[in-house]
């Protein structure tokens, strides 16, 4: 190092210490990063600097919280230092699958830490975690590598998008996308006691595979929609997942965000289903062969024809309003077959139990179909939805939805659908509904 250098160094390190981090400020991140690595003074100016370009953790909801309960154990300058290294690497033609992986992670970690947006928020302040996340993700291609066969956190993070990054590809590529997805969706085999008949892996945390599955063929199909179809679109995209940033208010013991403004709130569900009659006087409805041909297109240990899906092939779209509201638990006249009532994992959060009405958009529904359920935090801190449909007392279809943002996320909760018996010959379908104001 030249004596200039030297001097250079001594006069900026002479400076006072707010002075410095004043001017880091300034600087990109990975800048940051690597003056922290220069001396022991630096690192210590750095140490507390991360807050000021990304979130602070100490304000996050959900797993990401629980995970930091205790502030003074969260290591900021490593947070820092592992989220430069992720960028670089995302931008980095790497087919190193374990470099992958914890790039992935340290991505899905970054949106689980973003910023709620507090009720009061006329305006809410961006975030920077997402910012960040947006930009990094913008110019790289790793959320569509193929060198890695399944994880959980890309599939994650491709559900909080909603799929934007697959207008990248080809018309063909996502064609096949898709049809990978339905027969993920489809496919009864992926429903059975020890996943909950849900998007749910056997160990009770959220299947993201399943989840990604779910947008996909939903997002894919109202894309092709025109918009005289007038077919509503969930809200989409990162800022979408954060915490609190559906419509209402989360200031009460509706940590989920049931309600809207008063006692009630409108949510709007799409259902997709696969050769089946119109609904009569029930949420969903009976099979026609179409259903059964695609599950007994291969056998028990191999994948489905996803030739079944051709490229005129389309689902049927059902659209429904549902309006909901919070009852205690003894209103509730159905139980479900599974784990019911669910465990409560965390204090701060109690089951939610929930009754409402629904009314259809283009399809006849019985005047007395009613909806019940609950809301309640799954072991790995992602919420999940459960609900049926009730008709003449009887329940008949269930639901068994995963939140895919934050807690209170505007994008809404991904579900699949089926008989509330589950029988062999039962179909099974994605759905997705949302809070609307």
């Amino acid at each position: 190092m030249s004596a200039t250098m030297l001097g250079n160094e001594s006069a900026l390190l002479a400076l006072p210490v707010e002075i410095i981090e004043h001017l880091l400020l300034f600087c990109h991140p990975r800048d940051v990063a690597r003056f922290s690595t220069t001396c022991r003074f630096s690192a210590h100016i750095v140490y507390p600097l991360p807050i000021y370009f990304f979130d602070d953790p100490r304000r996050s909801i959900g797993p990401a919280r629980l995970a930091i309960a205790d502030p003074c154990s969260y290591d900021w300058k490593a947070q820092l230092t592992r989220r430069i290294k992720a960028e670089h690497d995302a931008w980095t033609d790497t087919v190193d699958p374990e470099l992958q992986s914890t790039t992935l992670e340290t991505f899905a970690s970054t949106l689980e830490e973003a910023s709620p947006i507090a009720s009061t928020s006329t305006v809410p302040p961006d975030s920077r975690n997402l910012e960040w996340l947006t930009n990094v993700l913008s110019k790289s291609d790793i959320l569509n590598s193929l060198s890695l066969s399944e994880n959980q956190f890309r599939d994650r993070l491709n559900a909080c998008l909603a799929l934007p990054t697959k207008d990248r590809l080809d018309a063909q590529t996502r064609r096949e996308q898709r049809n990978r997805s339905r027969c993920f969706v489809y496919d009864v085999r992926n429903y059975t006691a020890d996943t909950l008949w849900g998007p749910y892996l056997p160990n009770g945390e959220v299947n993201w595979k399943h989840v990604h599955a779910i947008v996909d063929v939903v997002a894919s199909n109202l894309r092709e929609l025109s918009p005289e179809d007038h077919i509503a679109r969930p809200p989409t995209g990162f800022e979408m997942t954060r915490a609190f940033s559906a419509p209402g208010d989360f200031s009460g013991r509706d940590w989920a965000g049931v309600l809207g403004f008063d006692m009630c709130a409108s949510w709007i569900i799409v259902i997709y289903s696969v050769g089946l009659h119109s609904l009569e006087a029930s949420l969903l409805i009976v099979p026609y062969p179409p259903h059964s041909a695609f599950n007994f297109s291969g056998t028990d240990d191999r994948p489905r024809d996803a030739t079944f899906f051709t490229e005129g092939f389309r689902e049927a779209t059902h659209l429904i309003e549902l309006k909901l509201r919070l009852v205690p638990k003894e209103h509730m006249r159905i139980k479900f077959p599974l784990d019911d009532p669910p465990t409560r994992v965390h204090p701060s959060y109690e089951v939610l139990y929930l009754c409402g009405s629904i009314t259809s958009r283009g399809m006849s529904i019985g005047q007395d179909v009613t909806v019940q359920g609950y809301v309640f935090m799954g072991v790995d801190c992602i919420p999940r939805w459960r609900l049926t449909s009730v008709h003449e007392g009887r329940p008949q279809w269930c639901s068994e939805g995963v939140q895919i943002g934050n807690v209170g996320s505007a994008i809404g909760v991904a579900s699949t659908w089926t008989a509330i018996d589950h029988g062999d010959g039962d179909p099974v379908g994605p759905t997705w509904f949302w809070k609307i104001d």
